[in-house]
């Protein structure tokens, strides 16, 4: 079966880089959207008819206007959804796979879980781990405090609390030593029984780089996100007056991150950042993930399409009346330790530990699920927009105002277009140096894949590129573009 795979992978790529257009595919989400488009028109329209009772005449309209019309709200809220507008009763994956790493090559995980979006569980993927080796007892009995306090026990590190005090709300953090977190708290059964208090994003693998805690699997090294965020470092000029602290550097310098928590302790219902994929690996502990389909992503929402539900479970059900048909499409999973499991963009999920429990996780994009960071950045931009509409005529020109947009849309999403743009110029230019160094490309698949990845930024520059308002970056963004284009004759732009 390997064999099968490893010769329908460059076949896939070869007919991928002579599709014509731009080879940017429609994503799950996309039925979302016009799902919650179709309920505010249909909502608008039930508003309308309401208050003017099927008329624009002024003097009919005055009275229902004045008295308010409470049957308006009424009518808001209870709006028959039509036709459109039901949920989608299809069947939805149910159960996740199981993989043992030693039988699950690179080019089926591409083909099968991550082109397609789909979950996975991967066994054994980081039995050679030197975290597995030393930080935890041989005989199964947990972590081995007192070496990561002697390790790591200086480091600054974030704490949340998933439980509420007198002095403190659920979601509030603290900033402590990761040697206050195992010494004060972890060790301490009455004050884990008086509190919950979870240690998150701690940027581990970027602070203790040279320990070499574990080595990211194969299937996950295409990694545009964080090779982005790796580049920015090296690349990175003195700071001058803006120089930030080192701890500030390290905070803001990648997304990949260690988890601890003890029994109990849980993450809320969220998608990933910028739809990223995630991976996530117990190096102890268990974990209970619930997983959403993002073609099911609808139904999480409240009656106004605005709101998401803060959980799949326990929730107002009249606020969200979509929430029991979203159970119905829910994909449980029981991860284990040195079980990592493959989240696809866009699925939202919950996570709780099962025991106490500690995790390296990734959020990451390539290729394969650029078309969800993209979509999701240009609903941003359109949200953005429409929130400061009445800013517009402020504003000295479209520029100045499209400038503020593009704050908003990074202030939300942590990236604006010109930054998202910056991250495909590297991967365009990186990729056609590659290209060119090794000569011919498409004699084998890493010169395939390399290729395709040229490609697809490009095909995502220019959905950018009207937004751009840098003069002086926009030509640099077309240069990069036309480069890429004359270095791979081979490859069908579309454009």
């Amino acid at each position: 079966m390997a064999k099968e795979w490893s010769a329908v992978f460059p076949e896939r790529l070869r007919s991928l880089l002579s599709q014509e257009g731009h080879g940017l595919r429609p994503t799950d989400e996309s039925i979302h959207h016009q799902q919650k488009l179709a309920r505010k028109l249909e909502i608008c329209k039930t508003v309308y008819d309401t208050w003017t009772e099927g008329t624009a005449e002024p003097a009919k309209m005055a009275k229902p206007m004045v008295d308010g019309r409470l049957e308006t709200l009424r009518e808001f809220v209870t709006v028959d959804e039509g036709e459109a507008l039901r949920p989608r009763e299809e069947e939805s994956t149910s159960e996740v796979d199981f993989r043992d790493a030693e039988d699950l090559s690179y080019e089926e995980f591409w083909l099968r879980y991550m082109y397609k979006n789909e979950p996975v569980v991967i066994r054994r993927a980081g039995k050679d781990w030197r975290a597995l080796r030393e930080w935890v007892s041989s005989d199964g009995g947990g972590l081995l405090i007192d070496v990561l306090e002697e390790r790591f026990g200086d480091a600054l590190v974030w704490v949340t609390y998933c439980s509420s005090t007198a002095e403190k709300s659920v979601g509030e953090r603290e900033r402590w030593t990761f040697r206050e977190y195992l010494v004060n708290y972890w060790q301490d059964e009455n004050k884990r029984r008086d509190v919950s208090l979870y240690l998150k994003d701690w940027h581990f693998p970027t602070e203790f780089a040279d320990y070499g805690a574990y080595v990211t699997p194969e299937y996950f090294k295409d990694d545009w996100l964080n090779e982005y965020y790796d580049y920015l470092q090296a690349t990175a000029g003195p700071a001058g007056a803006e120089e930030r602290t080192a701890q500030q550097a390290i905070e803001q310098s990648d997304y990949r991150f260690l988890y601890m928590g003890p029994k109990g302790t849980k993450t809320g219902l969220h998608a990933d950042v910028l739809r990223s994929y995630s991976w996530s690996i117990n190096i102890s502990g268990r974990k209970k993930w619930y997983l959403l389909p993002p073609r099911f992503t609808h139904l999480l929402y409240d009656t106004f399409g605005h709101n998401l539900a803060p959980s799949f479970f326990d929730v107002d059900e009249e606020m969200f009346p979509n929430i029991k048909l979203a159970r119905k499409h829910l994909v449980e999973v029981h991860q284990g330790v040195d079980e990592v499991i493959f989240v696809p963009s866009g699925w939202h999920h919950t996570v709780e530990n099962l025991e106490d429990t500690l995790s390296i996780n990734h959020n990451w994009f390539n290729v394969c699920n650029i078309n969800y960071s993209l979509e999701l950045l240009q609903r941003e931009r359109h949200e953005a927009e429409q929130a400061i509409c009445d800013c517009r005529a402020m504003c000295k020109d479209e520029k100045e105002f499209e400038e503020l947009v593009q704050r908003n849309v990074a202030a939300n999403a942590s990236m604006n277009y010109e930054n998202f743009a910056s991250l495909l110029i590297m991967v365009a230019e990186t990729r056609v140096r590659v290209l060119k160094g090794k000569g011919a490309a498409d004699n084998d698949n890493e010169s395939l894949k390399q290729a395709y990845e040229a490609k697809m930024a490009v095909a995502v520059l220019h959905q950018l590129l009207e937004r751009i308002t840098s003069e002086k970056f926009r030509d640099k963004l077309l240069v990069v573009v036309e480069n890429v284009k004359a270095h791979l004759p081979h490859v069908n732009f579309g454009m």
